[in-house]
């Protein structure tokens, strides 16, 4: 499988059809954060990008006269400096510098978790620069690597089989194959649900998040009974979660309302939409207080939701 890999990675490499722009951070959840650590001690630095640099160019040095050794090294300091170019929106060099770390652990054929990370990184960017062909891609070859993993390795690594069916599945609905999109958040709801029975703290969010985002995608093929039931599933989680973690998990119950009644609305059913706005409504106010930067703009959206439901039926059926 590596020898598959690798082939079609390098012709990725030779590849200039890669399209960057549109980079925006609040559509996809998880963009991952640069680690400043030492790589020896583990220990919280204040490396900057110019200090990677140094390093990037030490390691090479090094793994010139032993690369067994000081090649994995190359890839992680790559992979560090690339997540710091991400956040300043450096995409190009970033994905450059993802796809040497990435070719670096397929040759060295040992280093398969780091391939995978690796992959989820660059499909990631991809996602974010509207290069969705090339993400879809990357996500199916890191989710191959972790399905192989997780034989050996299920407790560490079927939550990273569910992690990339999610991914994976966003993309596929970006490029409207809906059937297999539904098909791959099943399977990643199936392997959170089994986890959250030993864990429930740990993956019981996973489980909301991934029922919310089926319910959104049947939703949009008018399976609106499905929808909402799988909306109610999540919102009755997200509840439980609140009752010991209120600022944590209250705004997750707020916008698993706000989806809610926004599935009633388009079903016509006014009068349940209304009420659960209303809730809505009264969480962000309470949100707002504590943090009026961030909630007042889900605050502002859902008072004008809940004002033009107020309208006469006629005209809002009408627009």
């Amino acid at each position: 499988m590596f020898r598959i890999l690798i082939s079609r990675f390098s012709s990725l490499r030779s590849s200039n059809s890669f399209r960057f722009g549109g980079y925006d951070r609040h559509r996809v959840d998880g963009v991952q954060s640069a680690e400043k650590t030492d790589s020896t001690t583990g220990d919280v630095t204040g490396y900057d990008k110019l200090d990677y640099k140094r390093e990037l160019q030490v390691r090479r040095e090094m793994a010139r006269a032993n690369p067994q050794t000081f090649l994995p090294e190359v890839a992680r300091t790559l992979c560090i400096l690339a997540d710091l170019q991400q956040t300043e929106n450096d995409l190009h060099a970033a994905e450059q510098g993802y796809m040497e770390a990435l070719d670096i652990y397929l040759n060295l054929q040992t280093y398969k978790h780091e391939a995978a990370r690796t992959l989820m990184s660059l499909a990631l960017l991809r996602q974010v620069s509207n290069n969705f062909e090339a993400a879809k891609q990357n996500y199916q070859d890191a989710l191959e690597l972790y399905r192989e993993l997780s034989y050996s390795n299920p407790i560490t690594y079927r939550p990273e089989v569910a992690r990339t069916l999610s991914r994976l599945a966003l993309v596929q609905q970006v490029n409207n194959d809906d059937a297999t999109a539904e098909q791959n958040y099943q399977e990643a709801l199936q392997i959170y649900r089994k986890f959250a029975q030993t864990n429930f703290k740990v993956y019981m969010p996973h489980v909301a998040n991934t029922i919310d985002s089926l319910a959104y995608l049947q939703k949009a093929r008018n399976n609106f009974d499905a929808a909402e039931k799988g909306c109610r599933e999540a919102l009755l989680i997200r509840r439980l979660l609140a009752r010991n973690n209120f600022q944590k998990h209250m705004p997750d119950v707020a916008a698993s309302i706000f989806s809610l009644a926004d599935l009633q609305q388009a079903r016509h059913d006014f009068e349940a939409a209304g009420k659960n706005y209303q809730e809505a409504v009264q969480i962000y106010r309470e949100l707002a207080r504590i943090d009026s930067r961030r909630y007042m703009p889900d605050l502002t959206k859902a008072l004008n939701i809940l004002a033009n439901l107020q309208q006469p039926r006629e005209y809002i059926m009408a627009r």
